[in-house]
């Protein structure tokens, strides 16, 4: 039957011309498709490096001076600090809270706000920089532990740093972070230049290093530094509203929480209560559709989907055409005792055969222009903070993976297209196959 296969592609040569010219363009355009669709899917699917299924966030205000139940005495530093102090006890004893991180005014990881900075090393302020997400956080709240970000290995542990008050010139940074500018070294106890002042040069040391958390989850990258140095005044006023993320025990349903929580009247302190809650996955879903994440991704999706469908149905539709016309020849090849599986799958074995030759010249040429201009490569491609190293940012994998799934898109249509109509054809009556033949 090999034999049989190869000779009937031979003899039927000017007519899969056309067709095998369309296949090598259609892996072109499945290709560039493809690329970027699997891309963004992997990208979105990466770990964000710490506990966002657990987390609750809640938006604490203070009652306006014209409310009934507004009380005057919580206005001192001291009563306010209090207030704030109950509040976050009454937040840690309610039921299914396992922690809970005060976050003040500052951004919270993954919300619409955050800090972006530089920071490099050397002797000279401009020498070996990278960009990063900066995260500040209030001392003795469990704020690592509350998030579930994990200590890198040789570092303090996550209680440790939690508890840590640093001062101007010292640094957590994530291990990725350190791993750009010390490759295969432990970042801890490493120097930042910070500025250089009067000829002298000024560092930040590094104090702590922790496993690397995503802003959101387009970004593919895990670099990111923590602080609690105190831009925000260290409390030397009074709070009138404040941030606390939630960490909830395991199995705690967030959507009975949140109700119940939402519903508490009487989770009050001082002149605070409980303004929002909103679940942490619900958080960063509004942060991307802020930046218009989603409303890009949404588009490139469905455009991507359009094509490929038209793509599928197209190369669907002409080897199904083609099959169809050779109704006589299985007629032919029947009435010589051939077996209607036998017909079957050597009809399909030249679909296959065809289409892995239009592949790997459809490949080949796309390789060229992928040589030159790249992969695709996510939304952040531009970022030179762009550290997780996955199969994306390997060429060879990259292209390996991408083809391995063109091919198998490609051969799943084609034989979608052979094998229905095949099978038809070979039930049909010998003298009927025959009759115009």
């Amino acid at each position: 039957m090999v034999k049989m296969i190869f000779k009937n592609l031979w003899n039927r040569r000017r007519q899969n011309a056309w067709l095998f010219v369309e296949l090598i363009l259609v892996t072109i355009l499945t290709w560039i498709m493809t690329d970027y669709v699997t891309v963004g899917m992997a990208d979105t699917a990466l770990p964000m490096g710490y506990d966002v299924g657990r987390l609750v966030l809640v938006d604490v205000s203070s009652l306006p001076e014209a409310s009934p139940d507004y009380k005057a005495e919580y206005d001192s530093v001291d009563a306010n600090h209090r207030a704030v102090e109950a509040m976050m006890q009454h937040m840690r004893g309610l039921d299914g809270v396992e922690r809970a991180a005060y976050m003040g005014s500052c951004p919270v990881i993954g919300g619409t706000s955050n800090v972006n900075t530089g920071m490099g090393i050397g002797e000279a302020i401009d020498t070996l920089v990278h960009g990063v997400n900066m995260v500040m956080f209030e001392p003795d709240t469990e704020f690592f532990e509350t998030y579930g970000i994990k200590a890198s290995a040789g570092s303090p542990t996550a209680a440790e740093l939690s508890a840590r008050r640093m001062s101007d010139y010292e640094i957590i940074i994530s291990r990725e972070y350190g791993e750009l500018f010390w490759p295969g070294e432990n970042a801890l106890g490493k120097r930042f230049l910070n500025e250089v002042k009067d000829g002298d040069s000024i560092f930040t040391t590094v104090t702590g290093v922790v496993e690397g958390i995503r802003w959101i989850s387009p970004l593919r990258s895990y670099c990111a530094v923590f602080s609690n140095r105190d831009p925000w005044g260290d409390r030397k006023r009074p709070v009138s509203e404040f941030q606390v993320v939630l960490r909830l025990g395991e199995g705690v349903d967030h959507s009975d929480f949140l109700n119940a929580l939402r519903g508490n009247s009487s989770l009050r302190a001082g002149n605070f209560f409980v303004q929002t809650a909103t679940d942490y996955v619900d958080l960063l879903y509004n942060t991307e559709e802020q930046y218009g994440i989603h409303t890009e991704r949404r588009q490139m999706m469905l455009l991507s989907a359009f094509f490929l469908l038209n793509l599928m149905l197209g190369t669907i539709g002409c080897f199904w055409l083609q099959t169809n016309r050779r109704v006589e020849e299985i007629g032919v090849l029947r009435s010589f005792g051939a077996r209607r599986s036998q017909v079957t799958c050597m009809l399909v074995a030249e679909s296959v055969i065809l289409t892995v030759a239009a592949f790997m010249i459809g490949a080949l040429l796309y390789l060229q222009y992928a040589v030159r201009n790249g992969l695709a490569d996510g939304f952040d491609a531009n970022q030179d903070s762009n550290v997780i190293d996955n199969w994306v940012r390997h060429f060879g994998m990259h292209f390996t993976i991408i083809s391995v799934i063109v091919l198998a898109i490609l051969v799943v249509c084609v034989v979608i297209g052979t094998l229905i109509p095949a099978i038809r054809a070979s039930r049909v009556n010998v003298s009927e196959a025959l009759r115009d033949e």
